[in-house]
């Protein structure tokens, strides 16, 4: 499992969880600006990263929480 944490609050992720939210991320109005995050979700997706954590800022972990909460990256699109 691939652990998004602030410190404060975690999103566990499986393999397929991740993937899903970095599509919804690449099409979010953050794509560009945090694309180290999606790299990152990619990564662990494919294998290329093993489980472990990715620390964020807080307000980066909201935004995370509120597009793995969308259930179609489709209405990503206005975030």
């Amino acid at each position: 499992m691939l652990n998004i944490t602030n410190n404060i609050d975690s999103l566990r992720l499986s393999r397929a969880e991740a993937l899903a939210l970095e599509l919804k991320l690449n099409v979010s109005s953050k794509k560009h600006l945090w694309k180290t995050i999606g790299d990152q979700l990619y990564d662990y997706h494919i294998g290329r990263r093993s489980s472990g954590d990715v620390v964020v800022a807080n307000d980066q972990m909201e935004f995370l929480k509120k597009l793995h909460a969308q259930p179609s990256w489709k209405e990503c699109g206005d975030l």
